[in-house]
């Protein structure tokens, strides 16, 4: 199955990993995306307790299959993304990888985040803030930091892309490379906090355009993580 190549045996703790599609019933090119789609655990079973719930209507896009993956989510940049029931966080030792093609759509954009943005939490976000048209990956620590990292998004090609909280150390690594590495402060904890992928969770806004899959969100044992860990 599709999703083993991206689940390495580790030290993760707990896991949630959405495939959006290939663990949907029905799932195919074009299609809209089911009101839910389904969640993972590290073990593979599924896990409909942790499914996200549709938000508009993205829908299922065909993928080549090169990094073991046939159906990614496609989304319109305007009313599109899922969204989780509630789950808590960490201030250190976590992760949310993703498998990011944007469509090159200027604008504030989640790829994925947990918490509420203006308060706690974590995540993902591509912006052309400060330079119109060119897209870079930001850490957004809810209530703490917004950061551009500098790292050019890539319109119409696929990126994997994991932000990573390690002893202290806030990293981001695209395509498995370290490319960002700073010692910003730590997120709010986020408890009891709903997870957004492709919008902001708590609310209708900062939408995503572009295409997503195989998103992960995860905690590790201090001292674990290797980027060997990532897809």
């Amino acid at each position: 199955p599709a999703y083993i190549s991206f689940m390495p045996a580790n030290s993760f703790t707990a896991l949630r990993y959405w495939q959006l599609g290939e663990d949907d019933p029905g799932a195919a090119d074009g299609v809209t995306g089911n009101a839910t789609t389904m969640a993972r655990f590290k073990d593979g079973a599924t896990s409909p307790g942790n499914s996200l719930t549709r938000q508009g209507s993205p829908s299922y896009t065909a993928v080549d299959g090169s990094y073991g993956s046939v159906l990614a989510m496609s989304f319109k940049g305007s009313t599109d993304g899922y969204i989780s029931d509630l789950l808590d966080g960490a201030p250190d030792n976590f992760g949310v990888e993703a498998r990011v093609k944007s469509n090159g759509v200027s604008g504030p954009q989640v790829v994925a985040y947990h918490g509420t943005m203006a308060f706690n939490g974590f995540g993902i976000l591509i912006d052309d803030a400060g330079h119109p048209g060119s897209l870079t990956y930001r850490v957004v620590y809810g209530g703490v930091t917004n950061v551009d990292t500098g790292v050019a998004v890539t319109p119409g090609t696929w990126q994997d892309v994991a932000l990573v909280r390690d002893q202290g150390a806030t990293k981001l690594f695209v395509d498995a490379a370290l490319v960002y590495n700073s010692s910003i402060a730590a997120p709010n904890f986020a408890l009891d906090e709903p997870l957004g992928i492709g919008q902001d969770p708590q609310a209708a806004s900062n939408f995503y355009s572009g295409a997503l899959d195989d998103v992960r969100f995860f905690f590790f044992n201090a001292g674990t993580f290797s980027a060997q860990d990532l897809a």
